[in-house]
């Protein structure tokens, strides 16, 4: 992701100060359409040849900076996917595909570091601030961990459960709906990205540090 940024600014920045030195050094053309005020070509051409001498070589860097990172910040998640968040790189031991349960029928399924990483992504934006660290704060006794998750009723330790309890969440023994945890609509999360997310919820069970620990209390 930090090396794509510094791409983005950098060709922002070259698109920014290049062009105009190259439209204003090339040729009578370009001239004679700023002279003539010309729409159309002649106003693109006005556009970047007014550039460096208004804005000053360090005006039109900060510029093409701004517009590479517009040009990042308007790209999808999914284009995205490519990143490994430094986190997932360091404890998640993903550098081949992990193989996750998938459903209580023994089904399972491969995930790439860079879907763990954008299942951390969804995780922070959507869960963090009740289970920073796999515990739960509005019930401290039901954290997410491997044997926590295990023992719910239905189990919740494949991808499907997970799936399954975000679109309609339960209470631990099963019994009712719970108010505690935000129902997931499909206009809110897809069901693929529920699965990423919940790949990086079972990983992390495996290998995040002192995830879901009591510690964290102290």
């Amino acid at each position: 992701m930090t090396a794509f940024l510094l791409l983005s600014l950098l060709l922002g920045s070259v698109l920014t100060v290049l062009l105009p030195m190259r439209l204003i050094t090339g040729g009578t053309r370009s001239r004679a359409a700023l002279k003539r005020g010309i729409v159309g070509q002649g106003s693109g051409v006005l556009l970047h040849q007014l550039t460096l001498p208004i804005l000053g070589f360090t005006g039109a860097v900060r510029l093409g900076s701004m517009m590479g990172a517009i040009a990042l910040l308007s790209l999808p998640l999914s284009a995205q996917a490519g990143a490994i968040d430094p986190y997932i790189a360091r404890y998640f031991d993903a550098t081949e595909p992990v193989t996750l349960p998938l459903n209580s029928k023994g089904d399972t399924r491969a995930f790439s570091a860079a879907e763990f990483s954008t299942g951390k992504h969804l995780f922070e934006e959507n869960c963090i601030n009740c289970h920073v660290g796999g515990i739960t704060l509005p019930d401290p006794t039901v954290s997410l961990s491997l044997e926590a998750l295990k023992g719910a009723t239905p189990p919740r330790d494949t991808i499907a459960s997970l799936v399954a309890f975000m679109r309609q969440p339960m209470v631990y023994d099963g019994s009712e709906e719970t108010i505690w945890c935000r129902q997931v609509s499909e206009n809110w999360m897809t069901d693929a990205e529920l699965q990423t997310l919940s790949a990086f919820l079972l990983r992390a069970t495996e290998k995040a540090p002192a995830w879901a620990s009591d510690d964290l209390f102290h």
